[in-house]
């Protein structure tokens, strides 16, 4: 039996930039993305220039022609792939496999970058796939927190309070923002457990 939960899914903005200078070009937009869009992204893999030009070179070394130049090390990766972090945990897991007769499975939105070598001659970084469709709602989570937590922290600074009573409104504050913009139930729990 096919649930509508199993089938729903929540596209993404599309990135406005496929093309960087550098790698961190790339994580700087990738950041700013993130906090635009409230998703975020963890590192999934990446192959490095060195890996992929000894790949070449045993290529070259067995009489083969190369298929691509090598690349400057210089750029330290040649691919990185990052991976949506959302995956349901604990209670909400088990709740899911309860009532959807179906195990959790992480979200597959991806976004893949790759080092190449352009028609001007320069080297680029390049958004060769991205792939910004979720199978959970956008918003709240990690973003959500660490935003509420940044904004807490820098409106609360009083000189002459106690670092304790500082972090006691920090965590006060946080529950309204995040009541406002997160779906989740615990919310007091989130910000008031030690």
């Amino acid at each position: 039996m096919e649930t509508a939960t199993a089938s729903r899914s929540w596209p993404a903005p599309p990135l406005e930039r496929l093309n960087f200078a550098s790698w961190d070009a790339f994580f700087a937009y990738m950041e700013e993305y993130q906090l635009r869009t409230r998703q975020t992204f963890r590192r999934r893999s990446a192959t490095s220039v060195k890996a992929r030009n000894q790949a070449l070179a045993s290529i070259a070394g067995s009489g083969r022609p190369l298929p691509s130049p090598l690349l400057p090390e210089s750029f330290l990766d040649y691919t990185r792939m990052l991976q949506c972090s959302h995956k349901l945990r604990g209670e909400a897991a088990r709740a899911h496999v309860r009532w959807n007769r179906e195990q959790p499975s992480e979200c597959q939105a991806r976004i893949n970058a790759t080092l190449q070598l352009c028609e001007d001659g320069q080297y680029r970084i390049r958004v060769t796939k991205a792939s910004l469709v979720h199978n959970h709602p956008l918003g709240g989570g990690a973003v959500a927190v660490s935003a509420a937590a940044s904004m807490a922290s820098a409106s609360t600074l009083q000189p002459g309070v106690s670092p304790e009573t500082q972090q006691t409104k920090r965590r006060r504050m946080c529950v309204p923002f995040l009541s406002a913009s997160s779906e989740c139930v615990r919310i007091s729990e989130m910000c008031f457990s030690r």
